[in-house]
């Protein structure tokens, strides 16, 4: 019997978008803080020692910035190129883009995770979408993988697309890594 791929996400470090509370899509996204790039490193170096016993076949990202570095770091530790999926990238939230939340939030005029259906902004979007979108890539990686391990640099977003993904879609074996702190 063939097992399935072992997926292990890891959210990127602690990037200047989320320390300064700008959406960070393309746009409003600058990278790692360097406090961000201290957690990938600790993160990097566990995965490095495990990777001795259970390796990691293949290393996945989004285009951000933040997920990049992010993994160019962790990979370096492997000795792994990341492959940036475009469909991986987090939810698109289309003018609000490298604005501060407060102010879109309030511009919304409610929670935006109350209605699945709306984009946050014009040219966005819509978590529904989002989720499909990402699960979907989610299965394609998985589904080339069959038997290894893989992991997936991300966005929190990710993790969601993954547990809809494995939730609703397929039975997967999920390891989450995060990093916080």
């Amino acid at each position: 019997m063939t097992l399935p791929a072992e997926l292990i996400i890891a959210r990127h470090g602690e990037a200047h978008c989320n320390r300064e509370q700008i959406v960070g899509g393309p746009h409003g996204c600058r990278g790692l803080t360097d406090r961000g790039r201290r957690q990938i490193e600790r993160l990097a170096q566990r995965l490095g020692q495990e990777h001795h016993e259970r390796p990691i076949h293949a290393v996945y990202t989004t285009p951000l910035r933040r997920a990049q570095e992010s993994a160019a770091i962790i990979g370096a530790y492997l000795s792994l190129d990341a492959e940036t999926v475009a469909d991986l990238a987090e939810q698109n939230y289309g003018t609000a883009d490298g604005r501060p939340w407060t102010d879109v939030v309030a511009e919304y005029g409610d929670i935006p995770a109350l209605d699945q259906d709306r984009p946050l902004a014009a040219g966005g979007e819509t978590w529904r979408d989002y989720l499909h979108r990402a699960s979907v890539a989610i299965g394609e990686i998985t589904t080339r993988h069959v038997g290894e391990r893989v992991l997936v640099v991300g966005h929190g977003e990710t993790i969601d697309a993954a547990f809809h993904h494995l939730l609703v879609r397929q039975p997967y074996f999920v390891i989450m890594a995060g990093v916080r702190g």
